[in-house]
């Protein structure tokens, strides 16, 4: 049974396609070279036993594109760097990655969106490291992170989705900058942790179950321009 993958240093590989590896069980451990450009939709859906991502020059990599669902249902995987080149990670890409505790990028990056259910059911994740460019955060990306407890979101953020942060239930509190002109429907629901939120409820439009069963919340800190 496959437990370990690596290319040759010629090979003209640039793309890891659809289903590639999907429901490869005993695979333990993948080098991705760097001339590797695009990794698409459940390539490595369904590999319970991959723990070890190893990204190739990390600093030199060529990585852009990550498909949807590409690293979902890896319930081994306990870390992972991707290369700053990468400008879009689709949904569901790391959803149920049940083990994964960290998720870093190598350097600034210019990816700009978080889409839906990314890292839903990530449930050892403890910090959501957000690049400063992103304008939004789509439904359910963090969904069922329940042991987040630290989240920064970047000052060109301009929605939060439905469900984005829903039970994520080790959260204690938020800041929302003013850039965010809307929060979704149950969008930190569950999040029964949560006590202090910082916003500008002049330029930020939140729903009435926007905050649901937040039964530890206690205090508002509005942080606003208006006068």
């Amino acid at each position: 049974s496959l437990k370990s993958v690596s290319f040759c240093e010629n090979s003209s590989l640039n793309t890891i396609e659809t289903d590639a590896f999907k429901g490869c069980t005993s695979l333990e451990q993948i080098v991705i070279p760097s001339y590797v450009k695009r990794i698409l939709s459940d390539a490595f859906n369904g590999c319970t036993a991959l723990s070890n991502v190893i990204f190739d020059r990390a600093d030199y990599s060529s990585l852009e594109f990550i498909g949807k669902g590409a690293f979902q249902n890896c319930s081994s995987l306990l870390e992972i760097t991707i290369p700053s080149s990468v400008i879009k990670i689709e949904s569901s890409a790391f959803c149920d990655c049940s083990s994964l505790t960290q998720f870093n990028f190598n350097g600034s990056t210019h990816l700009d969106l978080i889409e839906s259910c990314v890292f839903k059911g990530c449930s050892k994740l403890a910090q959501a490291i957000i690049p400063s460019y992103v304008t939004r955060i789509e439904e359910s990306a963090f969904y069922s992170c329940t042991f987040l407890t630290e989240v920064k979101i970047p000052s060109l953020v301009t929605k939060i989705g439905p469900n984005a942060f829903n039970n994520c239930s080790s959260l204690k509190s938020i800041k929302i900058p003013s850039s965010v002109s809307e929060i979704g429907e149950y969008c930190f629901k569950l999040c029964i942790q949560l006590s202090t939120i910082t916003l500008d409820p002049y330029l930020t439009k939140v729903q009435s179950n926007t905050f649901d069963h937040c039964y530890l919340l206690k205090e508002l800190i509005i942080e606003t321009q208006k006068q």
